[in-house]
């Protein structure tokens, strides 16, 4: 990218209260130390090394993004990120009050998936709500799942401990309870993104608030709601009770000297804080819930270094609670990269912290800062930095945000590198199966391309040769100037060149996009962020009786229903159906696009006829077809089929499938014959005829 829009605050695009300065719509983005561009590859996989040639026709440089203006404490300007998506995976997302339902929806998914499959659940869940506000409704659901459990066990504590805690006058039970503190605390929690402006026209550092577990603290010890502390003092209460059955967990109460010095690693000294600290027979220091909740910094650790161990294979403990063992369980988390990468950031991620966004590898003598999610691709990798080392490299937390417009030399384009179509009375050209995350149109005064609605009934003809056929109508009404977001479509391109191939990206907001400002407001938060299926578009098949003609309901064909895959990889079968959440019914079939070869009877011209045949890889940022088994035969055709091959299969069989010269030869295949053969069967007059010797 050569030069910079001088602005990229989108007036005609915002909505609302922000409608002169929210930065709106699809952007690339730019590292301002390489020079080159973010690509997003994948689940967590991201790289800022994507060339300006490669990313001009690369869907996974594309973002999508919407945020607010906003300002710090200290009057300073910041933008508020409400949603950053890119293939599909919206980043950060807006939070959910009905948390419940997410965790309930996302329990269910796992229990009903197979192995492959559940491996996926909570990463494929999490795309719809945001990765950052998945989290928080799942911690707070879970508090809320604790809690009811715990109420429970209240029953079984001692007469004398049940009197010490006031349970008898309590008002509120322990669900209600934790309802309430993730009303007062848990939604509150900032965990947006936010864009500072930096020196330049359109460029900005990213950065985010790490968690601060003050107002955990300062909850528990408010003198003036005296009933948070007790219900507080209840679970710790119940927590002892439950967790004294359960072997290989402890209560959380009592840590050993090699766990003290791991905090001190981390930079808190416990027994500096703490010189009265005494240990038990056994050797453990026992802090009491108590005193852990009541001081935010070792209230940090002690979470910190929980997380780390139910992540950590080699830590998590080999025990079991309903159903689940947190050895395999953190086994196979670590199959995420975003968990590799959390696990190697745990240790110098301190409470509270600001963190930047930067491009490249960073040690601060101790810790190597590394790119959470692209361990392995040799590129550049992403790092976070804090307020000090990212003041200390500005350039590498320096990201230019570019709107993507086809007047620019920032413009989206087809690489023309689909099938050869040159059908008999057809212009020659490319024919792509497209799966965009953003719609497109066709440019105004452009006639290089023709984009098509793949959504069609089929339609079928029989042909003298290969039987019954079934095709896809591609006339002038099947073509369309614009798709939507997440739609599989077709598109053919005239040219070889990219820069003949532009599409212009179309701006539109869509259910659930996210403001921050007004979500947070109570009246008017959303209920919940709702897309559809981040790597694909996910349809069921239709039925014959479901499909209906205009002229009175008679079913005329199956209709073939388009999906794509969105990410940069590849999709098999297995894949389609566990990862990528397709419901391949028994005895469907999946077809990719591609081109079926032949020529005409005068054995001189090549025709490439575009056909989807059955497939069991699918590539990435492409459509392909789902079809119920024995509605096809060889393949689906693009455009109604035209009788290439011309072959005679049966010598009884005199009837022509086309009009020959009189009194010339023609082998089996209809090409004409110069040199016959003795002893070869011809055709001539419309006849077969045996040559003698």
């Amino acid at each position: 990218m050569k030069k910079l829009l001088l602005s990229v605050l989108l007036a005609a695009t915002a909505a609302g209260a922000y409608a002169q300065d929210a930065i709106t719509g699809y952007f690339r983005v730019q590292s301002a130390e390489s020079g080159n561009y973010v690509e997003v590859r994948g689940p967590f996989t991201t790289a800022p090394d994507c060339t300006y040639e490669n990313a001009l026709a690369n869907a996974g440089t594309v973002m999508r993004l919407r945020a607010f203006p906003d300002y710090t404490a200290d009057g300073e300007l910041r933008y508020k990120v409400g949603n950053l998506s890119c293939q599909g995976i919206e980043v950060f997302g807006s939070p959910r009050t009905d948390y419940l339902e997410a965790i309930v929806e996302l329990t269910q998914f796992i229990n009903s998936s197979n192995y492959s499959g559940a491996a996926y659940a909570l990463q494929r869940k999490a795309r719809e709500m945001g990765y950052i506000a998945s989290g928080r409704a799942i911690v707070a659901a879970l508090f809320e799942v604790v809690a009811s459990r715990l109420e429970d066990e209240i029953k079984q504590l001692p007469a004398e401990t049940q009197e010490r805690l006031g349970i008898a006058s309590r008002t509120e039970n322990l669900a209600d309870f934790a309802r309430r503190f993730n009303e007062e605390v848990t939604a509150k929690i900032d965990l947006h993104a936010y864009l500072e402006p930096g020196d330049a026209p359109g460029a900005y550092r990213l950065y985010f608030n790490w968690i601060d577990c003050t107002p955990v603290s300062e909850f528990y010890l408010d003198e003036n709601h005296p009933e948070n502390k007790q219900s507080f003092e209840i679970g710790f209460e119940c927590m002892r009770q439950y967790m004294s059955g359960k072997s290989g967990l402890g209560s959380g109460e009592g840590f050993d000297e090699k766990e003290i010095a791991l905090w001190k690693s981390w930079g808190y000294d416990f027994v500096a804080k703490h010189p009265d600290a005494v240990k038990n027979e056994d050797g453990l220091y026992i802090v009491k819930y108590e005193q852990i909740f009541a001081e935010h910094e070792l209230l940090y650790n002690w979470l910190k270094m929980y997380i780390e161990r139910f992540i950590d294979p080699e830590k998590a403990p080999d025990a079991q609670i309903l159903g689940i063992n947190f050895k395999d369980f953190a086994a196979e988390m670590q199959r995420h990269a975003i968990m590799q990468g959390f696990l190697k950031y745990i240790p110098s991620i301190q409470e509270g912290q600001k963190l930047y966004l930067a491009n490249g590898r960073f040690a601060d003598g101790i810790n190597e800062f590394s790119t959470v999610g692209t361990v392995s691709d040799g590129s550049d990798h992403f790092g976070l930095l804090a307020q000090e080392q990212a003041d200390a490299n500005i350039d590498a937390t320096t990201w230019n945000v570019i709107p993507v417009d086809h007047n620019t030399d920032n413009y989206f384009a087809i690489a023309p590198v689909g099938h050869r179509v040159n059908k008999p009375n057809e212009t020659n050209g490319h024919l792509m199966a497209m799966f965009l995350d953003f719609p497109v149109k066709e440019p105004e005064g452009q006639d290089n391309m023709t984009l098509y609605n793949t959504d069609k009934v089929l339609k079928s003809v029989d042909l003298k040769n290969m039987g019954g056929v079934e095709y896809i109508d591609l006339s002038a009404d099947a073509a369309t100037m614009r798709t939507q977001r997440q739609t599989s479509f077709l598109v053919e391109c005239k040219t070889d060149e990219i820069a003949d191939n532009k599409v212009e990206i179309v701006w539109e907001s869509q259910a659930g996009d996210y403001d921050p400002e007004t979500a947070e407001k109570p009246e008017t938060r959303p209920g919940g962020f709702i897309v559809s299926d981040d790597y694909v578009d996910i349809q069921h098949i239709q039925s014959r009786a479901d499909s209906e003609t205009i002229s009175g309901g008679t079913p005329t064909g199956e209709t073939a229903l388009s999906h794509g895959v969105l990410l940069a990889t590849p999709a098999s079968a297995e894949a389609l159906s566990n990862i990528w959440g397709i419901d391949l019914k028994e005895g469907n079939k999946v077809y990719d696009l591609s081109t079926r070869s032949s020529v005409l009877a005068d054995g001189t011209t090549p025709i490439h006829t575009p056909w989807f045949m059955e497939a069991t890889q699918i590539p990435a940022n492409h459509a392909f077809l789902q079809a119920a088994e024995g509605k096809h035969w060889q393949a689906i055709s693009l455009g109604e089929p035209i009788d290439e091959f011309h072959t005679i299969t049966g010598i009884t069989d005199a009837e022509m499938p086309v009009k020959f010269e009189d009194n010339v030869l023609y082998d089996l295949s209809g090409r004409r014959v110069t040199a016959p053969v003795s002893g070869t069967i011809y055709i001539l007059n419309g006849k077969k005829v045996l040559l003698r010797k």
